[in-house]
């Protein structure tokens, strides 16, 4: 890109995406992002102000997702080459020391541009606790989960829907990938407090 080429915004680049692929206009590719996404669809005046804003606003990662999820990108291809590209290294950048308070919006949008879907997050257990049974189903979206133990011993147990239950020793500083639209907890087995950092991601269905 020369000198004297305008760098796109974010909404510019999005608005002639539409205009190039098969749905043409926003209306058509909001009715897209419904098929995918079903009740959890973002609004259809949310993605006309994300088209019309000419700023450097760091949206938020859901509607980020689903733009490109429907246009068949990742969030890093779609942030590339506008003006809301953030640098590769930078303060934000990465996985943050537990306790710290970033640049939320500027981490955020980094950890978006390296692939990462949601931010990471870090989760203390206390001495011999577990934490809640959960599990993620979201309409037109596989749900997964990226952990990995920065400190302790902690169990990860996974109830399977044919009612098998799985349990998987988490070992340090290595990462484990998972189905968490299966029902699971985290358990810390030291009686010191155990340390966890979460990275959430999803897949259109």
């Amino acid at each position: 890109m020369s000198m004297n080429e305008k760098i796109p915004t974010l909404g510019e680049k999005i608005a002639n995406l539409i205009a190039e692929s098969p749905f043409k206009n926003p209306l058509n590719f909001h009715k897209e992002i419904e098929r995918r996404c079903g009740k959890d669809a973002i609004k259809q005046r949310r993605l006309y102000f994300v088209i019309n804003y000419r700023g450097n606003r760091k949206h938020k990662e859901t509607v980020l997702y689903q733009i490109a999820s429907a246009l068949g990108m990742e969030i890093y291809e779609l942030v590339e080459g506008t003006t809301s590209e953030p640098p590769a290294q930078g303060p934000s950048h990465g996985v943050f020391p537990y306790g710290a308070i970033p640049n939320t919006k500027a981490a955020i949008l980094r950890n978006l541009y390296h692939g990462l879907s949601f931010k990471p997050q870090m989760i203390q257990i206390k001495g011999l606790g577990t934490t809640v049974e959960e599990n993620e189903e979201i309409e037109g979206f596989h749900c997964f989960k990226f952990v990995v133990l920065i400190r302790g011993e902690v169990d990860l147990v996974i109830k399977h829907k044919d009612d098998e239950t799985e349990r998987i020793a988490l070992k340090l500083n290595e990462g484990y990938n998972f189905d968490s639209g299966n029902l699971h907890y985290f358990e810390n087995k030291s009686k010191q407090f155990s340390r966890i950092m979460i990275i959430g991601h999803r897949t259109p269905v």
